[in-house]
């Protein structure tokens, strides 16, 4: 079949010449914008991450302060570009068994680069102790979604043993750091 059967009808070689060549701009344009941002993927063995807590052991329903740092020895990342474009949130959350209390993620996607520096990165959060979601009167009642307390609150975590653990909402070019042992006690 020769290169003139497999043309459109309707695009003439001018029209194909320009096509190639807008295309070709366009890859230039987003090859030489990809120049001058930080790196995206993070280089292996050059990342550390970890989870702190203020208190591991704790009354169920109080928040727990804490603090994720990722230490880089490489060059800066940003996230938001590894995240296609849409700057990454995290959640620090406590799970056991089935329950995984997350609390989800509802921002809309925006462009502010998230850079993991050179050096050390600290990045303050706080856990809920708590249930993240409840059932009012009539409503319906599973493991991670209790009945509200009387003043319409979430209900405190049942005590026991949980891990403190990260999710991100969009894939991000990190390790996934140690989960932290946290006690609930009544």
């Amino acid at each position: 079949m020769s290169s003139e059967a497999r043309r459109p009808a309707h695009l003439g070689v001018a029209d194909l010449a320009s096509a190639a060549w807008l295309g070709i701009a366009t890859l230039l344009v987003v090859v030489l914008s990809s120049c001058s941002d930080p790196l995206v993927a993070a280089p292996t063995g050059r990342i550390g991450v970890q989870i702190t807590l203020s208190t591991t052991h704790l009354v169920a329903g109080t928040p727990i302060k804490g603090t994720f740092i990722v230490t880089n020895s490489g060059d800066p990342i940003n996230l938001t570009l590894a995240s296609r474009g849409c700057m990454p949130g995290f959640q620090v959350y406590l799970e056991k068994g089935d329950l995984k209390n997350a609390a989800g993620f509802d921002e809309p996607c925006v462009s502010t680069p998230f850079v993991i520096e050179h050096g050390t990165n600290r990045f303050p959060f706080s856990t809920l102790t708590r249930y993240s979601a409840c059932a009012q009167p009539g409503g319906t009642i599973t493991p991670e979604n209790p009945p509200c307390l009387a003043s319409g609150g979430y209900p405190p975590l049942p005590a026991g043993s949980y891990e403190a653990v990260i999710e991100w909402s969009n894939t991000v070019p990190l390790p996934r750091p140690a989960a932290v042992t946290v006690t609930l006690t009544d």
